[in-house]
């Protein structure tokens, strides 16, 4: 593979080491794995430090819902329309994680008078399905996946 050199500034610089998993990890390495280009790539980590890429597993209140990594998510409510990804175990919006559907939710949305929300995630929040590409939301996907248990 051709190498070329980049300049980039400190704070870059600190979200390379700080995602590094092995001191023999290379940079191009960590940059392959947090922008998930080619994951096979990680040639060069010890097979135990290899990284599995996590999905997204409800919690207590969601045992049912379980998204795989990469799923596109987005939120609709209120005339406000957010874009996501289900990153590493996470739900991921606008650069910020959250732990379930509700904390998203109710950290991006606001009322038309611009007060916080108290609003079940699972209800404005959509994922993609990879297979048919169509949109449904949480509680369905948890309710699809809950007839199959």
């Amino acid at each position: 593979m051709e190498m070329r050199e980049i300049c980039i500034d400190m704070e870059i610089h600190k979200a390379i080491e700080m995602g590094r998993l092995s001191f023999k990890e290379s940079d191009n390495d960590v940059l392959r794995r947090l922008l998930n280009i080619d994951l096979k790539a990680n040639l060069n980590l010890p097979e135990k430090t290899q990284m599995k890429l996590r999905d997204f597993q409800g919690d207590g209140h969601s045992p049912f819902l379980r998204l795989k990594h990469g799923t596109e998510l987005k939120i609709d409510y209120a005339n406000q329309s957010f874009e996501g990804v289900v990153d590493d175990g996470m739900l991921v919006f606008d650069g910020q994680s959250y732990k379930s559907p509700t904390a998203a939710v109710v950290a991006l949305c606001r009322t038309k008078w611009g007060a916080r929300t108290n609003l079940n995630g699972k209800k404005y929040m959509f994922a993609k399905s990879i297979d048919s590409g169509s949109w449904e939301s949480l509680l369905e996907v948890e309710r699809r996946l809950a007839k199959k248990s």
